[in-house]
């Protein structure tokens, strides 16, 4: 799909921090950037798969995992996989800056808001709390 890339690969988790920890010392990624309660980690070069630690009471196997998609346009995005066949789900949470979508076989993703709104949304809540990213840096790697 032109215009949308994998922006992420989602983990459901019971302990966010503690799975984000082993697999930060594992391939040396750090933590990244998030403003929610997930855990946000990546190569220290930026180049490879980026990994987002979610909370999640009981995960499910078939919803462990799934793609996180950044799209030039949202909507446009998400219009298009449910003409392909996509339906929405819903997850029981009131966030509009990202569309939960199943593709044909039920399998989750996400359609976040495109990557121009989500820099301007970082750009605020680092301006509103600019020691927000260091310290979660430094905590990052116990």
């Amino acid at each position: 799909m032109r215009g949308v890339r994998i922006d992420c690969v989602v983990i459901a988790c019971r302990d966010p921090a503690r799975l984000a920890a082993f697999w930060g010392e594992l391939l040396g990624y750090i933590r990244l950037e998030n403003f929610t309660d997930s855990i946000r980690l990546g190569p220290p070069d930026g180049d490879g798969v980026v990994l987002l630690f979610a909370a999640a009471p009981a995960p499910t196997a078939n919803n462990r995992l799934h793609l996180d998609l950044r799209p030039e346009d949202r909507a446009g995005t998400v219009d298009r996989a449910l003409a392909l066949g996509a339906t929405r789900v819903d997850w029981g949470r009131e966030i509009t800056g990202w569309t939960v979508l199943a593709d044909p076989e039920g399998n989750e993703f996400c359609v976040l808001q495109s990557r121009s709104d989500y820099e301007h949304f970082a750009a605020a809540r680092v301006a509103a709390d600019p020691d927000r990213l260091r310290s979660d840096n430094a905590s990052s790697r116990g």
